[in-house]
Formats: C-alpha cells, structure tokens, sequence
C-alpha cells in the first residue's frame, strides 16, 4: 500500500447531503451585526478573537478594511487605517491576534493586475504586507512590515498571491507568539506555496521558504496551487493544507515553521472543487477551498486534525468533513 492510501485511510469521512430548496433553520441564539457600511462591498471577510480578551474581536474585508469590537462581536465600529506607503488600496485580507493580544493584518497591494486566471503574465508590481494593531483594532501603526514584494522591473517578476496571517498562541508551545503567513506564488509555467514567520512581534518576517512539494499549474481556474490555510496545534505544530487538482495537500512542521515535512495529497476531491472565479455555477467568487482545524485541547481528543471542505461529485454542491484521530500511527 503506498503512502498516499494509507494517510487517506486514517481518516474518517463523514457527508451530509444538503438539497438547496429546503431553507435551513436558523442557528440558535444568533446575534446578526452588519460590520461593513452601505458603501462598502465587504467581500472576501477575515476575523480573529484576542485570545486575552474576548470582546475584543477584529474583522477584515477588501478593499482592504478593518472594523472593530469591544463588546464581543455585539457592535463594531470602522478602523482608521494607514495605507502601505506608495502603495493602492489592498485586498486578499486576513488578521489574526498573537499571545500578547496584538493584532496583525495580511494584505496583497498591486498595481496591476496579471492576465485573468493568470496572474504572473503581464504581472506589474506587487507585493504581501502585515501591519498592527496594539489596541484591539481600534488604531493600527502607520509603517508595515514587507513579507514579500517587486518593484515591476524584476526580469523574474512573480505574482503573489492570497496571504493567509495566523499565529501561535499556545500556552505551552515553545514557539509561542510567533506570526506566520502562507501565500501563492503564480510563475509563468507553475504555482508554488510559499511561508513566512515573524518571531519579534511582526516587525520582520523571515526569507520565504518553498513549502509546496510539487507545483502546480500556473493558473487559478484549472488546477494550481491555491487556498492555504495554516493552524497551530498545543506543542507549536504547524499544520497547513491547501489545494492542488482534484486533491487537498497536507503539510506539517515542528520548529516553528523554519522547516517543513515533504508536502503530500491526502483526501480526493471532486469538480468543481478547483474553478477559479467561476468555481460553483452561478455563485460569484464561490470555491470548495479546504479549511483546517486542530484541537488544542489536553485530554484524549487533544491533537485531533479537522478538514472540510465542498465539491460536486453527488451533483450538486455538498460539505464535506474528514479528521485524523489523535491517536492515528502516521504522524498526520
């Protein structure tokens, strides 16, 4: 048995069938705010919870912008928010909250944009950068730190791509109040994930580091690397995936994302799982990207990795959910 099976055969899959035209009731005890004003799209929206004080809770959403609460998500208000110096209004958002109960923020900046689905052909200056609050949001520091970026005039110019911020705060992790961030690079022949660490509160960010074992097409609308996702276990473990084809890929490291395991595919998926833009029929800006969860937690559930993610494979859009017992011989 080859090692793509028997990692795919320690997890355990569970499907529920969702039929469109029946509405679901609504969540119990659901407390509904709208966080953008009327002139805002509020698309593609990150949030983060201050680990040290729940009623603190930060939300993002492109063109790059930052509410706030301080009342546990009951109300928010608009952040005054500096613009990276020299450069647009970003986009591809995500925050996150570090041990010490600062804020960070991700954000793509660019000029221009590539070719459409292709985004390193014609690709013009861009770059990745994190900025920070340290109260709660409300106010952010002027000067952000670059995680990566081109001037445009580059011969091997890249495209980067979807940054995803997301940080250690576990009480017992060695690696505790690190920031990291995953993000795409599209080349012109391939796409490949690459990473990023801060170890002194996001004022510098590591050399990026290839953590994609095999690339994937350069394009977002028929295969490439694209929708990392990275989460932090109770030792410092960093767990990441993202997709690649009709499959998702698994990664881990155990130093604090200086190093990582050989990337693999862990769970097969089904059109239009990948698509692009146009990845669900009918539904703008729709994809089945996985998301990853780790439980934190001590006791015999502890260490337990979660996925799930939608594709099409019963004919219509489904959720699907897979995990890995805590207690599996593979290691993830």
């Amino acid at each position: 048995m080859n090692s793509k099976i028997t990692v795919t055969a320690a997890f355990v899959l569970s499907t529920t069938l969702l039929i469109g035209q029946v509405a679901l009731p609504p969540a119990l005890h659901r407390h509904v705010t709208t966080v953008s004003s009327a002139d805002k799209n509020g698309s593609e929206p990150s949030i983060a919870v201050n680990p040290n004080n729940p009623n603190q809770v930060v939300a993002a959403f492109q063109p790059a912008t930052i509410a706030y609460s301080t009342d546990g998500g009951q109300t928010f208000a608009t952040a005054d928010l500096p613009p990276v110096e020299g450069w647009r209004t970003g986009g591809d958002v995500s925050v996150t909250f570090d041990d010490k109960g600062c804020a960070y923020l991700g954000s793509l900046h660019f000029d221009k944009l590539g070719s459409t689905s292709y985004w390193a052909h014609g690709a013009g200056r861009n770059g990745i950068f994190v900025r920070r609050s340290l109260d709660g949001g409300k106010t952010w520091e002027k000067d952000a730190s670059t995680v990566k970026a081109f001037q445009g005039t580059e011969p091997d110019i890249q495209w980067e791509d979807m940054p995803r911020l997301f940080s250690d705060v576990q009480p017992k992790s060695p690696f505790r109040g690190s920031v990291y961030v995953g993000w795409i690079e599209w080349q012109l022949e391939k796409s490949i994930i690459l990473f990023a660490r801060s170890t002194d509160g996001g004022k510098s960010f590591s050399q990026p580091i290839r953590i994609s074992t095999q690339a994937g097409l350069p394009r977002d609308d028929n295969g490439g690397l694209v929708g990392f996702v990275g989460v932090v276990g109770a030792d410092g473990t960093v767990y990441a995936s993202w997709n690649d084809g009709n499959s998702i890929v698994f990664t881990e490291s155990h130093d604090g994302g200086k190093t990582f395991s050989p990337s693999r595919s862990v769970v097969e998926v089904a059109p239009p799982y990948f698509g692009g833009a146009g990845g669900i029929p009918g539904v703008v800006r729709a994809m089945g990207f996985a998301q990853i969860g780790v439980d934190a937690r001590e006791g015999k559930v502890g260490g337990t990795i979660y996925l799930a993610w939608s594709d099409f494979r019963n004919g219509d859009v489904d959720v699907f959910f897979v995990f890995r017992p805590v207690f599996s011989m593979d290691g993830g």
